[in-house]
């Protein structure tokens, strides 16, 4: 539970996210957002800014796309 009030930085330890679950995380983004590859990063408070944590690309770079290419224009007839 946090502690901060006003903008003071919370009081809590480390927190060491498993990898298991950054590499779940980022396949279901990877399957959701038919991309080739993926981040995660976090925010760490002792340095004040993002860190990446995980990155994934898919061995295949063969994405199936459904209705619409990067343009936005559709690409079925």
């Amino acid at each position: 539970m946090s502690t901060a009030i006003w903008g003071e930085p919370e009081l809590q330890p480390d927190q060491n996210v498993p990898t298991a679950l950054l590499t779940h995380l980022l396949q279901q983004m990877i399957g959701q957002f038919a991309c080739t590859g993926a981040c995660i990063a976090l925010y760490d408070e002792q340095y004040d800014q993002m860190e990446i944590r995980l990155h994934l690309r898919l061995r295949d770079a063969h994405v199936a796309t459904t209705g619409f290419t990067r343009g936005g224009a559709s690409n079925e007839s």
